[in-house]
Protein backbone atom coordinates (compact mmCIF):
# COMPACT_ATOMS: atom_id res chain seq x y z
CA UNK A 1 0.00 0.00 0.00
CA UNK A 2 1.20 3.42 -0.80
CA UNK A 3 1.62 6.38 1.10
CA UNK A 4 -1.27 8.42 0.28
CA UNK A 5 -3.78 4.96 0.99
CA UNK A 6 -2.90 5.23 4.31
CA UNK A 7 -5.96 5.12 6.40
CA UNK A 8 -8.02 8.68 7.49
CA UNK A 9 -9.65 9.08 10.53
CA UNK A 10 -13.61 8.77 10.64
CA UNK A 11 -13.38 10.96 14.32
CA UNK A 12 -11.10 13.71 14.96
CA UNK A 13 -8.31 13.35 17.23
CA UNK A 14 -8.29 16.75 18.43
CA UNK A 15 -11.11 18.63 20.07
CA UNK A 16 -12.20 20.87 17.09
CA UNK A 17 -15.02 22.62 19.29
CA UNK A 18 -11.73 24.27 21.09
CA UNK A 19 -9.57 24.76 18.41
CA UNK A 20 -11.68 26.02 15.68
CA UNK A 21 -13.05 28.75 18.24
CA UNK A 22 -9.34 30.46 19.11
CA UNK A 23 -9.82 32.96 16.44
CA UNK A 24 -12.86 33.99 15.45
CA UNK A 25 -11.81 36.24 13.43
CA UNK A 26 -10.31 34.34 10.95
CA UNK A 27 -12.12 34.32 7.73
CA UNK A 28 -9.74 32.42 5.15
CA UNK A 29 -9.00 29.19 6.52
CA UNK A 30 -6.42 25.99 5.14
CA UNK A 31 -6.69 23.10 7.09
CA UNK A 32 -5.90 19.64 7.00
CA UNK A 33 -8.39 17.00 6.15
CA UNK A 34 -7.87 14.56 8.57
CA UNK A 35 -11.47 13.19 9.36
CA UNK A 36 -13.48 16.07 7.95
CA UNK A 37 -14.24 17.56 11.10
CA UNK A 38 -11.70 20.53 11.08
CA UNK A 39 -13.15 22.06 7.92
CA UNK A 40 -17.40 21.20 9.11
CA UNK A 41 -16.24 23.16 12.73
CA UNK A 42 -14.38 26.03 10.92
CA UNK A 43 -17.28 26.75 9.02
CA UNK A 44 -19.79 26.49 11.20
CA UNK A 45 -17.35 28.78 13.56
CA UNK A 46 -17.12 31.95 11.61
CA UNK A 47 -14.84 30.89 8.73
CA UNK A 48 -15.98 32.52 5.06
CA UNK A 49 -13.70 30.04 3.15
CA UNK A 50 -12.04 26.76 3.76
CA UNK A 51 -9.52 24.50 1.88
CA UNK A 52 -8.42 21.29 2.95
CA UNK A 53 -5.50 19.32 2.27
CA UNK A 54 -4.10 15.87 3.30
CA UNK A 55 -1.37 13.20 1.86
CA UNK A 56 -4.42 10.65 2.30
CA UNK A 57 -6.63 10.10 -0.39
CA UNK A 58 -9.07 8.21 2.26
CA UNK A 59 -9.04 11.57 3.85
CA UNK A 60 -11.08 13.24 0.92
CA UNK A 61 -13.54 10.25 1.19
CA UNK A 62 -14.72 10.68 4.67
CA UNK A 63 -15.00 14.54 4.47
CA UNK A 64 -16.78 14.04 1.20
CA UNK A 65 -19.18 11.08 2.74
CA UNK A 66 -19.82 13.74 5.54
CA UNK A 67 -20.57 16.23 3.47
CA UNK A 68 -23.13 14.81 1.63
CA UNK A 69 -24.91 13.03 4.66
CA UNK A 70 -25.44 16.46 5.62
CA UNK A 71 -28.10 16.40 2.59
CA UNK A 72 -29.54 13.10 3.57
CA UNK A 73 -29.27 11.69 7.16
CA UNK A 74 -30.85 13.36 10.29
CA UNK A 75 -28.09 13.63 13.42
CA UNK A 76 -29.14 10.47 14.82
CA UNK A 77 -28.05 8.51 11.64
CA UNK A 78 -25.13 10.66 10.86
CA UNK A 79 -23.31 9.69 14.27
CA UNK A 80 -24.23 5.82 13.63
CA UNK A 81 -22.58 6.26 10.09
CA UNK A 82 -19.60 7.73 11.63
CA UNK A 83 -19.57 5.10 14.68
CA UNK A 84 -19.81 2.42 12.17
CA UNK A 85 -16.99 3.62 9.88
CA UNK A 86 -14.19 3.77 12.94
CA UNK A 87 -12.18 0.82 12.70
CA UNK A 88 -13.95 0.13 9.57
CA UNK A 89 -11.08 -2.65 8.63
CA UNK A 90 -13.88 -4.84 6.95
CA UNK A 91 -16.09 -3.45 4.40
CA UNK A 92 -16.72 -0.19 4.61
CA UNK A 93 -20.10 -0.82 2.56
CA UNK A 94 -21.20 -2.37 5.60
CA UNK A 95 -21.53 0.87 7.98
CA UNK A 96 -24.76 1.94 8.83
CA UNK A 97 -26.59 4.03 6.56
CA UNK A 98 -23.72 3.94 3.80
CA UNK A 99 -25.72 2.62 1.13
CA UNK A 100 -27.46 6.09 0.93
CA UNK A 101 -24.56 7.79 1.01
CA UNK A 102 -22.42 6.23 -1.58
CA UNK A 103 -24.06 6.89 -4.98
CA UNK A 104 -24.12 11.01 -3.95
CA UNK A 105 -20.86 11.49 -3.67
CA UNK A 106 -18.34 13.77 -5.26
CA UNK A 107 -17.13 12.47 -8.38
CA UNK A 108 -13.37 12.39 -7.40
CA UNK A 109 -14.11 10.35 -4.29
CA UNK A 110 -15.99 7.45 -6.16
CA UNK A 111 -13.08 7.35 -8.02
CA UNK A 112 -10.99 7.07 -5.43
CA UNK A 113 -13.58 4.46 -3.89
CA UNK A 114 -13.59 2.40 -7.47
CA UNK A 115 -10.19 2.31 -7.82
CA UNK A 116 -8.68 1.17 -4.22
CA UNK A 117 -12.10 0.99 -2.05
CA UNK A 118 -10.57 -2.77 -1.22
CA UNK A 119 -7.57 -0.65 0.95
CA UNK A 120 -10.45 2.16 2.05
CA UNK A 121 -9.65 2.30 6.15
CA UNK A 122 -12.05 4.90 8.60
CA UNK A 123 -10.12 4.55 11.65
CA UNK A 124 -10.71 6.02 15.38
CA UNK A 125 -9.15 9.04 16.05
CA UNK A 126 -10.40 9.55 19.56
CA UNK A 127 -12.22 7.82 22.58
CA UNK A 128 -14.03 10.85 23.25
CA UNK A 129 -17.79 11.15 22.26
CA UNK A 130 -18.25 14.30 22.58
CA UNK A 131 -16.08 15.22 19.62
CA UNK A 132 -18.90 14.10 17.32
CA UNK A 133 -21.38 17.54 16.52
CA UNK A 134 -24.06 17.94 18.78
CA UNK A 135 -27.61 18.21 17.52
CA UNK A 136 -27.31 22.04 17.01
CA UNK A 137 -23.73 21.67 15.94
CA UNK A 138 -25.24 18.75 12.99
CA UNK A 139 -28.08 21.76 12.11
CA UNK A 140 -25.73 24.33 11.73
CA UNK A 141 -24.07 22.36 9.76
CA UNK A 142 -26.69 21.12 7.43
CA UNK A 143 -27.46 25.43 7.03
CA UNK A 144 -24.23 26.26 6.26
CA UNK A 145 -22.37 23.56 4.23
CA UNK A 146 -23.62 23.05 0.79
CA UNK A 147 -20.56 21.88 -1.39
CA UNK A 148 -17.60 19.25 -0.77
CA UNK A 149 -14.71 21.42 0.61
CA UNK A 150 -11.63 22.08 -1.85
CA UNK A 151 -9.16 19.30 -1.86
CA UNK A 152 -5.66 19.34 -2.14
CA UNK A 153 -3.51 15.93 -2.39
CA UNK A 154 0.08 16.69 -0.84
CA UNK A 155 2.60 16.05 1.77
CA UNK A 156 2.35 19.34 4.04
CA UNK A 157 6.11 20.19 2.62
CA UNK A 158 4.79 20.51 -1.49
CA UNK A 159 1.67 22.55 0.23
CA UNK A 160 3.25 25.62 -0.38
CA UNK A 161 3.66 24.46 -4.20
CA UNK A 162 -0.62 23.84 -4.72
CA UNK A 163 -1.87 26.99 -2.75
CA UNK A 164 -2.47 30.97 -4.05
CA UNK A 165 -3.51 33.60 -1.93
CA UNK A 166 -3.06 34.22 1.57
CA UNK A 167 -5.00 32.72 4.61
CA UNK A 168 -5.68 33.81 7.90
CA UNK A 169 -5.39 30.36 9.60
CA UNK A 170 -3.36 26.84 8.14
CA UNK A 171 -3.65 24.46 10.48
CA UNK A 172 -1.13 21.84 10.23
CA UNK A 173 -2.84 19.70 13.20
CA UNK A 174 0.08 17.10 14.90
CA UNK A 175 1.37 16.39 11.86
CA UNK A 176 4.90 18.03 13.67
CA UNK A 177 4.87 16.08 16.02
CA UNK A 178 6.81 13.43 13.94
CA UNK A 179 8.88 15.84 11.68
CA UNK A 180 12.62 16.83 12.08
CA UNK A 181 13.07 20.52 13.40
CA UNK A 182 14.97 21.41 10.34
CA UNK A 183 12.18 20.19 8.50
CA UNK A 184 9.80 22.41 10.56
CA UNK A 185 11.74 25.82 9.59
CA UNK A 186 11.40 24.68 6.23
CA UNK A 187 8.19 24.31 6.19
CA UNK A 188 6.75 27.61 7.99
CA UNK A 189 9.02 29.50 6.03
CA UNK A 190 7.65 28.07 2.59
CA UNK A 191 4.21 28.48 4.08
CA UNK A 192 4.80 32.52 4.91
CA UNK A 193 4.43 34.06 1.79
CA UNK A 194 0.47 32.35 2.06
CA UNK A 195 -0.60 33.54 5.76
CA UNK A 196 -2.22 37.36 5.63
CA UNK A 197 -0.83 39.74 8.07
CA UNK A 198 -1.61 38.98 11.57
CA UNK A 199 -2.33 35.74 10.51
CA UNK A 200 -0.91 32.50 12.27
CA UNK A 201 0.27 28.50 11.01
CA UNK A 202 -1.33 26.54 13.91
CA UNK A 203 0.63 23.58 15.37
CA UNK A 204 -1.93 20.82 17.70
CA UNK A 205 1.01 19.31 19.42
CA UNK A 206 -0.26 16.24 21.18
CA UNK A 207 3.75 15.49 21.86
CA UNK A 208 2.57 14.98 26.34
CA UNK A 209 6.49 14.48 26.76
CA UNK A 210 7.17 18.34 26.20
CA UNK A 211 6.41 21.36 27.74
CA UNK A 212 5.26 24.23 25.51
CA UNK A 213 4.41 26.72 27.76
CA UNK A 214 7.61 29.02 28.11
CA UNK A 215 7.41 29.38 23.84
CA UNK A 216 7.14 33.10 23.41
CA UNK A 217 9.22 34.76 20.87
CA UNK A 218 8.81 37.64 18.25
CA UNK A 219 11.21 39.46 16.00
CA UNK A 220 9.60 42.76 14.72
CA UNK A 221 12.49 43.02 11.93
CA UNK A 222 11.55 40.07 10.12
CA UNK A 223 7.56 39.91 11.29
CA UNK A 224 7.41 36.43 12.73
CA UNK A 225 6.29 35.67 16.02
CA UNK A 226 6.03 32.32 17.76
CA UNK A 227 3.49 32.07 20.81
CA UNK A 228 2.00 28.65 23.06
CA UNK A 229 -1.60 29.57 22.62
CA UNK A 230 -2.91 27.51 25.65
CA UNK A 231 -3.85 23.64 26.18
CA UNK A 232 -7.40 22.10 25.85
CA UNK A 233 -8.26 19.87 28.92
CA UNK A 234 -10.90 17.57 30.07
CA UNK A 235 -12.13 15.08 32.30
CA UNK A 236 -12.42 12.60 29.58
CA UNK A 237 -9.26 13.81 27.50
CA UNK A 238 -6.64 14.98 30.07
CA UNK A 239 -3.95 15.00 27.64
CA UNK A 240 -5.81 17.38 24.98
CA UNK A 241 -4.11 18.85 22.43
CA UNK A 242 -1.96 22.35 22.98
CA UNK A 243 -1.75 24.94 20.08
CA UNK A 244 1.39 26.50 19.03
CA UNK A 245 1.26 29.45 17.09
CA UNK A 246 3.68 30.73 14.28
CA UNK A 247 2.44 34.17 13.31
CA UNK A 248 3.09 36.94 10.46
CA UNK A 249 3.00 40.46 12.11
CA UNK A 250 3.70 42.41 9.58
Amino acid sequence: MTQDLIPAYAISNENQRWITTRFQDAKRILTVTGSGDQAMFYTINGAAHVDTYDIALFARVIQDIKTTALKILNHAEYCELVENLCNMYGDYNQAKHIEKILPHLPPASKDILNKHGKYARFNRGSMYPEHLPTANEYARMQATITQPYNFIHTPLNRLHEHISGQYDIINISNIFDTVDWREQLQIMSSLLPHLSVGGRILYIAQMNKYNYDAIKYENPKTGIKFEYEGKFVSNTDPFGPKIISFQRTR
